[in-house]
């Protein structure tokens, strides 16, 4: 099960000062097997939503990568790296090798 982030264009925050702001708003965060599941949960707990009139179609969503998940990838690429490093520097294969996105993920954990 993942975790989902929902925001929305929608609507105005009040500063700390007083003034309105246009800007994001959190909806809520959910647990769900794939992003409709997610949003289910999260309107079966949040009753409040529909309520206050926030659209279910302007309604954006993201999944939250969890450090145990980060851990997870970065163990899959640790484990498939050298090997098709190996093979990425052997032939000459397309721009789309599976080793360049491996390196583009490695980079960024």
């Amino acid at each position: 099960m993942a975790q989902f982030i929902f925001y929305t264009d929608e609507g105005i925050t009040i500063s700390p000062n007083g003034n309105e702001v246009e800007n994001l708003q959190i909806i809520g965060i959910e647990d769900g097997n794939g992003e409709n599941e997610a949003l289910r949960n999260l309107y079966e707990n949040n009753e409040w939503i529909e309520e206050y009139g926030f659209s279910k179609k302007k309604l954006k969503c993201y999944p939250i990568l969890s450090p145990d998940y980060l851990a997870n990838i970065k163990k899959v690429i640790d484990y498939l790296w050298e090997d098709e490093k190996h093979h990425f520097e052997e032939s000459e294969y397309p721009n789309d090798h599976i080793f360049l996105t491996l390196k583009k993920i490695k980079q960024n954990l």
